[in-house]
């Protein structure tokens, strides 16, 4: 048994890490909810499965998160996205909103998309999101949620 556990939570871990990050790039960082509230430089480093996001406040990394197939906050446990979204976000959002949003990709499967030149913008219901080069936006007025991404 005590061998079973030792795997299944040495199997957790590595599924959080061990990516080659390629792309990086540094932004102001806002993502506000009722349970996370952070405002800060950040990094956003991309690899080919999963996202890694850094929140500096004075130096210090205050936000870690690793979104893959599971999401890790701060080098913990990796949890199931779904759990995540229903822990500090809302249980209404499909598991893979998160990435999306710091990947700057259409989400709920492209539901209201309008394509502009070199940005789209998708508003439904309660939601609003905008991508361009320069900025990522999404606001759900309901849910009291904002997760901002403004190049820096």
């Amino acid at each position: 048994m005590r061998i079973f556990v030792s795997l299944l939570f040495s199997l957790l871990i590595s599924n959080c890490s061990n990516n080659i990050y390629q792309i990086r790039n540094s932004y102001l960082i806002t993502i506000k909810s009722p349970k996370l509230k952070y405002s800060d430089i950040g990094l956003i480093e991309k690899s080919q499965s999963s996202i890694l996001v850094h929140i500096f406040s004075l130096g210090k990394e205050i936000l870690r998160l690793e979104i893959g197939e599971y999401i890790s906050i701060n080098r913990s446990i990796p949890i199931p996205l779904s759990l995540f979204n229903s822990k500090y976000l809302s249980s209404e959002y499909p598991p893979a909103l998160l990435k999306n949003i710091f990947s700057g990709n259409p989400i709920f499967q492209g539901k209201n998309i309008v394509h502009l030149q070199n940005s789209f913008i998708q508003e439904f219901d309660h939601i609003k999101y905008r991508v361009s080069q320069s900025e990522i936006y999404f606001r759900d007025s309901k849910n009291r949620i904002l997760i901002r991404l403004r190049r820096v």
